[in-house]
């Protein structure tokens, strides 16, 4: 510091007491003296490797000393590179011949300790032009603000002396950079949005592998540049310091730590939030892109399905997906769903699911909702399961088009004994159909509270394999008596066919014997509700599988006794386990609808209905019958069903006319689809209602190994009405 201050102080040399200071204090001496050569041997060993002895004290001879002595010297700045390390001074000296010269040192502590001059430079100022327009030769010192603060002081010294023709050459080659880095950016933009989702790191990455491998091109043509400039001619600095500490364009050694932290923030936020930005204009392209518009589209006439793949849904630790996918609205094509089973080395297999679920499928149309589900057998763990989705993402984000007749396998779940559980499906047609007939319905009869109130009767029982041979003649009543001669109720039975259930295909090991019920009410009809469960005596559910389940409806008419029937199809058991007794289990709904709400056609979008459930779409079907979708909430819904009835313009109401399901035991929602046979076009209004279940238990129900045994039995002919 002591000889920073008297360097300000005096116009010539000061002495400087301490040893700290002596060869600086030397440098000046000798250099007021014209002993150039000894003023290089006690400056600093960086100064040494920059200048070359020879061209230094050429230069010195040539430029400084026809000056003369110095008579007075001013400070012009005085800055620390680092405290108490390394400082710059620029001073403006005047001299005996009368002229006046700037001349500049760097400073730096030594590991002994001493002070030694690290850089010295001699310049005299810019002249005045004649022609203050063409100044394109002569230097152009100004500002270095385009210069980084990390760069060493020789980079900044060149600049500061560069001409304006030179400094428009660097600005050229700086733009270049720019435009470089501008491809790399907004050219990776666009060319993740058109390709899959999954090569969007391989397209970043690439880009920035690219931006840092021509990064050390760049700098050494602009320290190329730098080199040719007239100063830098003039002062011997030539390609051969390339690289060098004291000509880098970032350098930390010569940088104040305050500046470089300053540098490393503009430079975080220049980089990261360009990127941000980038990024969310990625996600809001991608979100606007329309379901019907795929990233990669097949050519227009082709047929089959544009396919997304969107994400897949499992709930934790169940045995159960769901692959959400977008796909065009164009008509014509749907996904069957289906799986296989490839058995192990010694056929090791899980056959009690398979028999269940092997032949279950799924049919998802273009008016459907864009969910493919499956169930998977409970023997896979979860480290199986896991890589059976893995297989699964990678699968489907292949595909953007699936063309009719295609069967892609989405999936192989490979267990640890060897066999395999594939997922796939197939492309096929939609079924053409044509427009329904709008066939009057029946007025709808009102019931008293009385009548509802009643508790529904189970008329008939029979096996399915001695209905195949005897017909009526295996049908027996609840008390065990069969049917006879009785002509109304034989008039009955031929109205109101049994739902048959054929699982030949299955190849069932143990065959399922399925039986028979019959189910009337007054108030029964398509609208009403129904669900029958088998239990044992102790209270347990029979379970039956959903595939092997079948049942139907009839509304009240002269030929079935005005009453309203539900019929099931159900297998207690195999043939050579059938219980003795069994309680059958009726959950149902009759009455009017209550919370109910309107709907007007046409309708996009989605409305909140009773207990947390959601409506999910509303249209018709290629055969132009109209249906409504609706994602039920299952828990708020235990108790109670959904019911729509449609209005039609012309004033008529009518009830559905089937109702379909998709979903999953134990998940929050399942989809119910309700079917109308009316154009949609013809329908004003949807009512949109619930009504609850009322439950009947018939106890201690005997069921013969064959109608040929069947005696007289006492049963409980009043079931518990709940």
């Amino acid at each position: 510091m002591a000889l920073i201050k008297r360097a300000v102080k005096h116009h010539t040399p000061p002495k400087h007491p301490g040893s700290s200071a002596r060869s600086v204090q030397a440098f000046w001496n000798l250099l007021e003296k014209g002993e150039y050569e000894k003023c290089w041997f006690v400056s600093a060993p960086t100064f040494k490797e920059t200048q070359q002895q020879e061209r230094w004290i050429q230069k010195l001879e040539t430029e400084r000393k026809p000056f003369g002595k110095a008579i007075s010297r001013k400070t012009l700045s005085l800055e620390f590179i680092e405290p108490n390390v390394r400082f710059e001074q620029r001073i403006l000296t005047e001299f005996e011949n009368g002229k006046s010269a700037h001349e500049s040192i760097i400073c730096s502590r030594q590991p002994d300790g001493e002070w030694r001059i690290e850089d010295y430079q001699f310049q005299t100022p810019p002249q005045p032009e004649s022609d203050p327009t063409n100044n394109t030769t002569t230097p152009d010192k100004g500002s270095t603000w385009f210069v980084s603060p990390l760069s060493s002081p020789k980079v900044r010294e060149i600049v500061s002396h560069m001409t304006r023709k030179e400094r428009a050459e660097l600005n050229f080659m700086g733009a270049l950079t720019g435009v470089w880095i501008s491809v790399l950016s907004f050219g990776s933009f666009l060319i993740v949005r058109q390709t899959p989702d999954q090569w969007d790191a391989l397209v970043f990455i690439t880009a920035i592998l690219l931006f840092f491998a021509t990064l050390p091109l760049i700098w050494t043509m602009q320290r190329r540049l730098l080199c040719t400039t007239q100063w830098a001619r003039q002062e011997g600095i030539d390609a051969q310091m390339i690289g060098k500490d004291t000509l880098k364009l970032f350098s930390l050694k010569h940088t104040k730590p305050v500046a470089l932290i300053t540098t490393l923030v503009v430079l975080g936020i220049l980089i990261v939030w360009p990127q941000s930005v980038l990024w969310k204009i990625i996600r809001d392209v991608r979100s606007t892109v329309p379901a019907h518009t795929p990233r990669v589209l097949p050519e227009p006439n082709a047929p089959g399905i544009a396919f997304k793949f969107i994400k897949i849904h499992r709930a934790e630790n169940k045995h159960w997906l769901a692959v959400y996918f977008e796909r065009d609205k164009h008509p014509g094509y749907g996904i069957e769903l289906t799986q296989a089973l490839v058995p192990g080395p010694n056929d090791e297999a899980p056959n009690a699911f398979w028999r269940q679920n092997g032949l279950r499928k799924q049919w998802v149309g273009v008016k459907d909702q864009n969910i493919l589900t499956w169930i998977l057998p409970k023997e896979l763990n979860e480290e199986e399961i896991q890589a059976g989705l893995r297989d699964l993402e990678q699968n489907a984000k292949r595909w953007s088009f699936l063309p009719e007749g295609a069967a892609p396998e989405f999936a192989h779940f490979r267990h640890r004994d060897g066999w395999e559980y594939v997922l796939w499906a197939h492309i096929k047609k939609e079924p053409k159909q044509g427009a329904p007939k709008l066939v009057p319905e029946p007025p709808t009869r009102t019931f008293t509270q009385e009548e509802l109130d009643l508790p529904p009767v189970l008329e008939f029982l029979a096996w399915q394999d001695e209905w195949k041979e005897i017909q009526s003649d295996s049908v027996w009543h609840l008390d065990g008596s069969r049917i006879g001669d009785d002509q109304a109720k034989l008039n009955w039975l031929s109205a109101v066919p049994p739902a048959g259930m054929e699982v030949n295909a299955q190849n069932l090991d143990p065959e399922p014997r399925f039986l028979y019920m019959w189910f009337s009410h007054p108030a029964f009809d398509r609208a009403s509700d129904s669900q029958v469960r088998l239990l044992n005596l102790e209270g347990n559910h029979i379970v039956s599988s959903d595939m092997n389940i079948a049942h139907g409806s009839s509304n009240a008419n002269a030929k079935n006794g005005m009453q309203g029937w539900k019929y099931w199809t159900l297998s207690p058991g195999s043939f050579n386990q059938i219980p003795d007794h069994i309680d059958i289990e009726l959950r149902y709904t009759v009455g009017p609808m209550e919370e109910s709400q309107q709907l007007n056609p046409p309708f996009s979008g989605s409305i909140s209905l009773a207990h947390g459930s959601m409506l999910g779409s509303v249209g018709q079907n290629y055969g132009e019958e109209a249906f409504i979708s609706i994602s039920v909430h299952q828990e708020g819904m235990r108790s109670k069903a959904f019911d729509i009835k449609a209005v039609t313009k012309n004033g008529a109401m009518r009830n559905r006319t089937g109702k379909s399901t998709s979903g999953f035991q134990g998940a929050e929602t399942r989809m119910e689809t309700h079917h109308f046979d009316v154009p949609l076009s013809e329908i004003e209004t949807f009512i949109i209602g619930t009504r609850p279940y009322r439950t009947n238990i018939w106890r201690n129900v005997p069921l013969p190994k064959s109608i040929r045994q069947i005696k007289q039995s006492s049963v409980n002919m009043n079931p518990t009405n709940q």
